[in-house]
């Protein structure tokens, strides 16, 4: 009874690239003049349900844009914060206290782009909030120790900014 509602909900659940396909096809299908219609054979089966067919294109054209434009923003916003974070890395780095700079220095100084830190540290955990390193795993390698990996935006930040590296390595501390 309700068979065409699944249908159309089974409609619905296809891939807009899917939709964009459907559309084109139907509408070469009912938009190609009457003797290529007939010349392929098809102009009598189609006749009775042109106009079912360019409805079904027409909407099929209708929700793939509607879908397209839908990602859009959200492509476009995540393309945006990207961005932004990039522009902003250089000053971001520079506004870090001398503490945090001691840390950083640490992996420019090891060539590595993860050091072990105690997880009660509060510099490692003030640049985790910056968002400047990352926990790199959940499991302790001894103890409460945890590996903690620059993100890959301070990475190329630091090799693109020479002197901002070198400012960051001025503030490196030798520990035992």
């Amino acid at each position: 009874m309700f068979d065409w509602l699944k249908t159309f909900i089974g409609y619905l659940k296809l891939r807009p690239r899917h939709l964009f396909g459907l559309s084109v096809v139907c509408l070469v299908i009912v938009g190609l003049p009457k003797v290529c219609r007939s010349y392929l054979g098809y102009d009598e089966l189609i006749q009775p349900y042109r106009g079912w067919i360019s409805l079904f294109g027409l909407a099929s054209g209708i929700y793939w844009l509607v879908m397209v434009l839908a990602g859009v923003p959200r492509w476009t916003l995540s393309r945006l914060h990207e961005w932004i974070l990039w522009k902003k890395a250089p000053n971001n780095l520079r506004k870090l206290s001398a503490d945090e700079k001691e840390y950083i220095a640490e992996y420019i100084k090891g060539n590595v782009s993860s050091c072990d830190f105690h997880l009660g540290d509060g510099v490692i955990n003030a640049l985790e909030a910056k968002n400047v390193v990352y926990r790199a795993a959940n499991i302790s390698k001894h103890g409460s120790y945890f590996a903690f990996n620059l993100q890959p935006w301070v990475l190329m930040a630091l090799d693109k900014y020479s002197d901002l590296k070198d400012d960051i390595l001025k503030h490196y501390v030798l520990r035992l």
